[in-house]
């Protein structure tokens, strides 16, 4: 009996700590697309190398992920999308070459960024059809960091308007 009431406290406190981060705005990353964490609220301006959390927007190739099971369904963001998290690589007039060897940003090649011809479960990924092109004002294009992060090479730059908070990580592993 005294196991039950240990694990039921523990248990208790653990859930009493995450609703309390999540009321101050930390953020929870269980995806491939960064290293699995806590991430918190963050103060710092859109920028490269920045985490941002965000809302997808309503438009085939999201819809197309979430029926895949590449995205949960969630009630944060319009169309019933969930929140990702990924990390800024390019703003508003940086230059993305997407080809076969990965996505190159300004000339840079992004780590990891190779585009896969098919997802994990063998069904084709369709790349982002617009291989060359200049981040517009107002948009961001963002990336995972890993090879099987489903990013900006597959749906391309997204508005700034869908970012919800900057994050940074606070515990990573």
């Amino acid at each position: 009996m005294r196991a039950i009431t240990i694990l039921f406290f523990v248990g208790s406190l653990g859930l009493a700590i995450l609703a309390a981060g999540a009321a101050a705005g930390f953020v929870v990353n269980t995806t491939r697309s960064l290293p699995p964490g806590l991430y918190r609220p963050s103060s710092a301006p859109v920028q490269v190398g920045g985490h941002v959390s965000w809302c997808p927007p309503d438009r085939p190739p999201f819809r197309e992920a979430k029926a895949r099971g590449y995205l949960a369904s969630g009630t944060f963001c319009p169309g019933r999308f969930v929140r990702m998290l990924k990390r800024v690589a390019a703003v508003a007039g940086d230059r993305i070459d997407i080809d076969a060897d990965g996505v190159r940003v300004n000339a840079v090649l992004w780590p990891l960024s190779a585009p896969r011809a098919a997802d994990l479960a063998g069904r084709p990924l369709a790349v982002y059809p617009v291989a060359h092109f200049t981040v517009a004002p107002g948009d961001l294009f963002l990336m995972g960091v890993t090879a099987n992060s489903w990013d900006g090479r597959y749906y391309g730059p997204v508005s700034q308007e869908q970012i919800r908070r900057i994050v940074a990580p606070f515990f990573t592993w």
